[in-house]
């Protein structure tokens, strides 16, 4: 099932469905999503750690991939130094560099 992600930039109506689960861990899933109207690809990745005072937080990253790189599993590694999305209980920004 599709769920709209409306700050992503791949179009003006972005909505994600999952392709493949690359690491289903509880506190850190990692997934290949592809938009289903654009059909664009992006690496998903979700973070869950405890804030002292806060609570839990869950960070959630969001780049984009190319139609070779969502085919096969992702390199966090080449990933780094591209532009995408993150979210927290900050909110919402726009990043130059992934932070992993």
């Amino acid at each position: 099932m599709a769920r709209a992600i409306t700050h992503l930039d791949c179009c003006r109506s972005p909505s994600l469905e999952v392709v493949r689960v690359v690491s289903g861990h509880p506190r850190d899933s990692q997934t290949v999503e592809r938009c289903v109207t654009c059909q664009a690809h992006w690496f998903v990745r979700s973070l869950e750690r405890v804030v002292a005072g806060e609570g839990l937080d869950t960070t959630t990253w969001w780049v984009r991939l190319t139609a070779a790189e969502a085919s096969g599993r992702p390199d966090l590694e080449k990933l780094r130094d591209r532009a995408g999305f993150m979210e927290d209980l900050a909110g919402l920004i726009r990043i130059e560099s992934m932070p992993w």
